[in-house]
């Protein structure tokens, strides 16, 4: 029986060709689910407000001239979805790389502030391949009988990433543990690290956790393409898209 509709359906002629999965005989409507494979690619940041808890920057009082990095990255993955309306079971691969530029940050001091006590760090092929699951829950907003109908989405989800690169970092001359403790032992990092050896490497995890919540839209083409637009936590806060075909 659910071939013989599939058959009539696909070589009926178009005004009888069902629109959507809701058009379609109660029949067609019992297959498992529609799908689709996206292509998504995101932008992350950290808010410089949340920043200023724990670094200062050259517009607070008595700092040094140098301007704190903003905290960016980016995402380039591919998703497999399926999506028995209203859900939509979201897996995802891809690849995160860092977009901060090398400078200087100056961790808060408690008592009396120290400008020159800070770090040089200088992200080397500094990024992770992340793997994850979201559920996004749709509510439509136009009728999805048109050809052309506009959905929004909700929810959230996890995944875990492995961390690849490093954060090299030069500490201020009268660090005892300096890889050259007698190069330009009087000076901040901010001087060394264009006239000193790396003198360490940042410790950062192997192994990551990916938090998500999200919220977006999503253009729906004759049940056959998507796009969707979308922003939220994404372990920082992004904006980003995901194009791709309905089948």
């Amino acid at each position: 029986m659910i071939w013989s509709i599939i058959l009539n359906s696909a070589f009926a002629a178009p005004e009888d060709r069902p629109k959507t999965m809701l058009d379609a005989p109660a029949d067609a409507q019992s297959r498992a689910s529609m799908m689709e494979v996206n292509m998504r690619s995101r932008y992350l940041m950290v808010p410089d407000s949340l920043l200023d808890v724990w670094f200062y920057d050259n517009d607070d009082p008595g700092a040094n001239s140098f301007k704190r990095p903003k905290v960016r990255a980016y995402t380039l993955g591919v998703e497999y979805v399926i999506k028995p309306r209203p859900m939509n079971w979201i897996i995802y691969v891809e690849y995160l790389g860092s977009q901060t530029v090398p400078g200087y940050w100056d961790d808060v001091d408690d008592g009396i502030a120290d400008h020159d006590d800070g770090d040089w760090v200088e992200a080397s092929g500094f990024g992770g391949w992340f793997v994850g699951g979201n559920y996004a829950h749709e509510i439509p907003i136009s009728p999805i009988e048109n050809d052309v109908w506009v959905s929004l989405l909700m929810g959230g989800g996890l995944g875990i990433g492995f961390v690849k690169g490093d954060l090299l970092e030069w500490n201020p001359g009268s660090d005892p543990q300096n890889a050259e403790p007698d190069c330009e032992p009087d000076a901040p990092a901010y001087l060394r690290y264009d006239k000193c050896k790396v003198d360490g490497v940042k410790s950062v995890p192997s192994v990551l956790p990916m938090i998500d919540l999200s919220l977006g839209f999503r253009v729906n083409f004759a049940d056959r393409a998507n796009i969707r637009i979308e922003g939220g936590i994404h372990d920082m806060i992004y904006f980003g898209t995901a194009i791709g075909g309905v089948f």
